[in-house]
């Protein structure tokens, strides 16, 4: 069950919005259920024709619904029984208009899980920890409905056990609105 507010104050557009999920497995010799809950602030802050974005969500079970599937939403323990995880991530991203043709957007994520120890749960040193991401974007926009942009994008993850990686990356896209 998912359930969201959308508020105004001024020039800030917000929304507060919730989820209440269930978790349950049935192996025919073992089964268990978990509610799992999430919480969620976001919104958008006018400032002339520039804004400012921001979203915060927290909570348990949440796995798919934060990140793109970047955590479990949480794993069977060795009584048998569901144990959620708790988890969190946060975005802020201000988009700037240079002149009438050209803008830039500017954002910084995070995310993080409390993940179980290897004694509760075997393969825990695979699972994400945490994810941070940072993107600056510049685009130019010749006509009404048609812009052209690039996005410079660097990223972190480490896993549970330690590992982690980064990413660099510079993408272009074209966007036509019909």
């Amino acid at each position: 069950m998912v359930a969201r507010y959308n508020g105004k104050a001024g020039d800030l557009n917000w929304s507060v919005a919730g989820i209440l999920r269930e978790l349950s497995y049935d192996s025919g010799s073992a089964d268990d259920a978990q509610m799992g809950y999430g919480l969620s602030l976001s919104g958008k802050w006018l400032l002339g024709k520039d804004d400012l974005r921001f979203m915060m969500s927290y909570g348990d079970a949440l796995g798919r619904y934060l990140g793109l599937n970047a955590f479990n939403d949480g794993y069977v323990n060795a009584d048998g029984d569901i144990e959620n995880l708790d988890q969190w991530g946060a975005f802020v991203s201000y988009q700037h208009f240079w002149n009438p043709e050209w803008s830039s957007s500017f954002t910084l994520s995070m995310a993080a899980a409390d993940n179980p120890d290897g004694g509760d749960f075997a393969p825990a040193g695979s699972l994400g920890k945490e994810y941070q991401s940072a993107h600056a974007s510049l685009w130019y926009h010749p006509a009404p409905k048609y812009s052209v942009g690039d996005e410079l994008i660097y990223a972190t993850k480490e896993q549970e056990d330690g590992r982690d990686g980064d990413l660099s990356r510079l993408q272009f896209a074209v966007t036509y609105a019909f």
